[in-house]
This record gives C-alpha cells, sequence and structure tokens, in this order.
C-alpha cells in the first residue's frame, strides 16, 4: 500500500497531491525489502517534481545499517543534487535526515560534511562554512557538529544532552564558543532563498545549529560562558520589530550556566579570562546593539 500511494503521488497535471495518508504511512513501521526500497526511490527520482515526496522514502532509510544504505547513496546523493537551494533551507525532517546521512557517508569530496549540516541559507551559514568549515569537519568536531544540529526542541531532552556529554570535546567547546562569539556583531542582510531575495537573519536550521551550541556551553565549565551567552542572548533578541532569532534568544536567555561570572580586570572592562573569539565581539557588540535598535528589518528565525 506505501508503494502504490507514493505512485498516486506522482501527479503530473499541476493539481496538489493529498498528503493526509502519506504522512500517517510515514510514521508507522513497515517492513521495506531491498528490492521495495530501491523501487520507491525510482519511483519518487523519476517524478517531474519530487521534492515533496521524500518524506516516505527517508523514512524507508533512516534507520538502516551501513551494509544496506550504501546500494541507495547513489539515489540519496541524486535527490540532494535535484533539490534548490530554498528546498535545502527548508526545517523539514526529511531534508535534515538526508544531510545526516550523506554526511555519514561522504565521497571523499573536501566540504562536504559542511555542506549537508550547513545549508548556506542565510549571511551567518555562509560565514560560519567559510571560516570555520575545515574545522567542523575533524573528527574531534563532526560527530558533534551532526548532533548540533539536532537541536529542534524547545528545550534539550535529557536523551539529547546525555549524547553531548558523550560526544564533547575540548575542540568542539573551543569552535562553539568562537562560533557563537561572532553573532553579537552579525546582522541581518539581503540573502536569495532560491526564491527570491529577502533581508535575513537566522534561518532556522542556521538558528537550530546555534542553539545546539548553546546547550552544549551549559555542560562546561569554562568562565567565558556565562558571559558569552548573555551576549548572545542580547544579539539575537533585539530588533525593531520582535526578535531577531526567537530559537537561539530563547536557548541563550534560558539557559543557566554553570560556571562563574568572569572576574573583571582592574579599571578595565575586558574579562579577566576571554572566551574564543571574545575579542572580537567586545569590539563589536556594544555599538552592534545601539545599531540594532535603531533599524533593519528583522525577521524573526525564519524569512
Amino acid at each position: 500500500m506505501a508503494l502504490w500511494t507514493q505512485l498516486t503521488l506522482r501527479t503530473t497535471d499541476g493539481s496538489m497531491p493529498s498528503f493526509a495518508v502519506l504522512e500517517s504511512l510515514t510514521r508507522r513501521k513497515l517492513g521495506w525489502s531491498a528490492r521495495e526500497r530501491e523501487l520507491l526511490w525510482r519511483t519518487t527520482l523519476a517524478a517531474p517534481n519530487s521534492g515533496h515526496l521524500y518524506q516516505l522514502p527517508v523514512s524507508a532509510i533512516k534507520d538502516l545499517p551501513a551494509a544496506e544504505l550504501g546500494p541507495l547513496l547513489p539515489h540519496i546523493r541524486r535527490a540532494k543534487r535535484r533539490a534548490g537551494p530554498g528546498a535545502l533551507c527548508r526545517p523539514l525532517a526529511a531534508t535534515r535526515t538526508l544531510d545526516l546521512l550523506l554526511s555519514e557517508h561522504p565521497t571523499g569530496e573536501p566540504g562536504e560534511a559542511s555542506r549537508c549540516l550547513v545549508p548556506e541559507c542565510d549571511g551567518f551559514a555562509a560565514l560560519v562554512r567559510g571560516e570555520y568549515g575545515e574545522r567542523l569537519e575533524s573528527p574531534e568536531v563532526l560527530p558533534m557538529l551532526r548532533h548540533w544540529v539536532t537541536a529542534t526542541s524547545s528545550d534539550p531532552a535529557p536523551k539529547w544532552t546525555a549524547k553531548a556529554r558523550g560526544l564533547l570535546t575540548p575542540g568542539a567547546v573551543a569552535l562553539a564558543g568562537e562560533i557563537l562569539g561572532r553573532l553579537p556583531a552579525y546582522r541581518e542582510s539581503p540573502w536569495n532563498t532560491g526564491y527570491r531575495d529577502e533581508v535575513t537573519y537566522l534561518q532556522q536550521r542556521t538558528a537550530e545549529l546555534a542553539r545546539g551550541m548553546v546547550w552544549t556551553c551549559e555542560l562546561t565549565d569554562e568562565p567565558w560562558v556565562t558571559g558569552l551567552l548573555g551576549d548572545v542572548a542580547v544579539a539575537t533578541g533585539t530588533g525593531m520589530g520582535g526578535f531577531r532569532s526567537e530559537l537561539t534568544q530563547r536557548a541563550g536567555g534560558q539557559r543557566r550556566p554553570r560556571s562563574p561570572v568572569p572576574a573583571r580586570r582592574a579599571g578595565s572592562g575586558a574579562p579577566a579570562c576571554q572566551g574564543p573569539g571574545q575579542g572580537a565581539q567586545e569590539e563589536h557588540s556594544g555599538q552592534g546593539r545601539q545599531d540594532a535598535g535603531r533599524g533593519g528589518r528583522t525577521d524573526g528565525t525564519v524569512s
């Protein structure tokens, strides 16, 4: 029935299919054979516009062992190539699952994992990919990156936190601090969504990456954490018309790091122990907050 449903949804007359049955099948654990999964993917990719049809094929492969997933990787990579920039940035569970699977089975092309996990949906994602892509793909950080991008709920579940503890490394902590330290000086800017140019701050997938990094900071005892999260909460929560990024602002504002507020040097506003990227952050954050209050469109998380 599931395969038949997928076939009927391949409309070619421009009409919009009904997805109620498909969504119900996606939530069920179906006993797909290898031949049926192959046919399911071939059928989906043969559709003239298959972007909306990936829910069922992705649900059929998301828990497969590597040996069974291997023959389907060419189809998954083809689906990735066919998706436009706008599709890659949509906060769809199927898109995230495809990107996670591809990051776990790379072809060896440089930058492949960061392109999957940090799609260039906005200026901040472009900054992260351009300046930190190589470090994000290092063996010390990549498993943590895969976990950061799964921060899709409003608050970390105990299971998410337990896994983060097991994946956390000194390199991942330092990199999270450096990347979050760039947020206070970052501003919304025009960005092509794949359909049109829009003034964008953080699209949802970028905000979820940042939120995962914020949650990670709660697990560390570094002296710079409290000050950094405060700056991130202020920077992402100010702007005309409301929150620039409500997802990240809530994460930064609600978390309660265990580390103490950094000591200050006598006669100086600088902390005695600066965190990663904090020097550049302090140079721009004060002026940036004033700029944020004066103008500019604030789109929230998703434009």
